[in-house]
């Protein structure tokens, strides 16, 4: 795979060089959007994820979702926006494990290093917290704050990632403090 090497080295450069700005890149999945999950495709795995926040309307605390997935034969890891299903009634459609909707789908390119992780809703701008940011990150157990990003992305009201400038976005450390 030596063009996944050269694009790898040249996002890595890149985003040394400029702070984050060109470890932007994605691609948006549109083969995703509109998908109704779970289940997912054969072969794709959900590696983490979390609830954002309230539907547009206010509803429910976790209406809106963000999740992590992997094709397990590529390796290809995907963002993706989803929002859940209810009925007109109110209640989830998919009773204890509610349907969801996809609403957009990314692969950035920076999540093909596998050493890359992804913070989802622990992430801050300008000190404030902001659970909408998805960051690209490189691990360490050391520090409470992740202050070296890699590359951000915002899930907006309207269910669509746009790139997020690097500058003031640092991700809490989950595992700070643990010693088990």
């Amino acid at each position: 795979m030596p063009g996944s090497t050269l694009r790898l080295g040249l996002l890595l450069a890149c985003a040394a060089i400029a702070g984050g700005a060109c470890a932007q890149d994605l691609s948006r999945q549109a083969g995703w959007i509109g998908t109704v999950v779970p289940p997912y495709a054969s072969g794709v795995r959900e590696l983490s994820g979390s609830c954002v926040g309230a539907g547009p309307s206010g509803d429910a605390m976790c209406a809106v979702s963000i999740t992590v997935l992997r094709d397990e034969q590529s390796h290809v890891r995907t963002l993706l926006a989803t929002r859940e299903l209810r009925h007109a009634d109110g209640t989830p459609v998919g009773g204890d494990r509610p349907l969801q909707l996809a609403t957009d789908a990314i692969e950035p390119g920076v999540l093909d290093d596998p050493d890359v992780a992804v913070a989802v809703g622990t992430c801050q701008q300008d000190g404030r917290d902001d659970p909408r940011i998805v960051a690209a990150l490189h691990p360490a157990p050391e520090p409470e704050w992740f202050e070296h990003v890699l590359g951000a992305w915002r899930l907006g009201d309207d269910g669509r990632f746009q790139p997020l400038a690097t500058t003031g976005v640092r991700c809490r450390n989950e595992g700070f403090g643990y010693d088990g």
